[in-house]
């Protein structure tokens, strides 16, 4: 008889070392300094019971179910969270990406059943995506690609791209309860579609890259205006202002 094989997480990616920058503290002055200058939007936290962090992202674990469904687009060469929520609440992931980078990180790993990856990008219409690359600023992090930076000017890949009605009606089965989005610039495009999905999910993570150039903080601004106006939230955001969480009919 063989023993069924007990599916365990990615190893992490090494610690770096200490670095001031990196300080929770000095990324909420950095913030503020920001605020201050025009270039973040001030946006307040409201508390929500639950909400708790789970690996770098908050989200209210004991509001997911063994069975439920999370999407996490973009997830580059990290599932730490995506793991952990399922280890902790049974969850079914689906994970996201389609940039030459993720694929080949996650056709590396041994991933449980329950954890599904799907080389496709997510769009406010069906098609393709051209994913411009620039490398990040140090040579030990990954390179990552982005639909709605013009500054990267690295190597272009087009990918297949699909909206989230198109994506439920490919995968079958119930809508996702929980749906992450870190996908460079591209979350103002297709929230739209997001928000238009029934039923809803009940919690929506996005990093927002309002940074960028062309886009401004008055695009997140007016992101968390339409979460807000369709039942969300905003429960979270990180010391940077960048990784938000938002709970429906908490």
């Amino acid at each position: 008889m063989h023993d069924t094989p007990v599916a365990t997480a990615p190893a992490p990616a090494p610690r770096r070392p200490f670095s001031l920058r990196r300080a929770p503290w000095f990324r909420r002055l950095k913030l503020f300094g920001k605020r201050v200058i025009g270039r973040e939007p001030w946006l307040s936290p409201e508390p929500v019971p639950g909400l708790r962090l789970v690996d770098d992202w908050a989200c209210v674990a004991t509001g997911l179910e063994p069975g439920d469904r999370v999407w996490a687009f973009g997830v580059g060469t990290s599932v730490d969270f995506e793991f952990a929520l399922h280890a902790e609440c049974g969850v079914d992931v689906d994970l996201f990406d389609p940039s030459p980078v993720a694929v080949a990180w996650i056709g590396g790993l041994t991933l449980p059943p329950a954890l599904r990856f799907h080389p496709w990008a997510i769009a406010p219409a069906d098609g393709t995506l051209r994913l411009a690359a620039r490398d990040a600023a140090s040579g030990d992090r990954q390179v990552m690609y982005s639909a709605a930076d013009p500054s990267r000017t690295g190597p272009v890949v087009e990918v297949e791209a699909l909206t989230f009605a198109t994506i439920r009606q490919r995968l079958g089965g119930p809508s996702p309860a929980l749906v992450k989005l870190d996908i460079e610039g591209l979350e103002f495009d297709v929230l739209p579609g997001l928000l238009a999905m029934d039923p809803l999910p009940a919690q929506v993570l996005v990093e927002f890259h309002h940074r960028f150039p062309g886009l401004g903080p008055g695009r997140t601004r007016a992101a968390v205006t339409a979460l807000r106006a369709a039942g969300y939230r905003l429960a979270w955001h990180s010391p940077t202002g960048r990784e938000f969480t938002f709970v429906r009919g908490a």
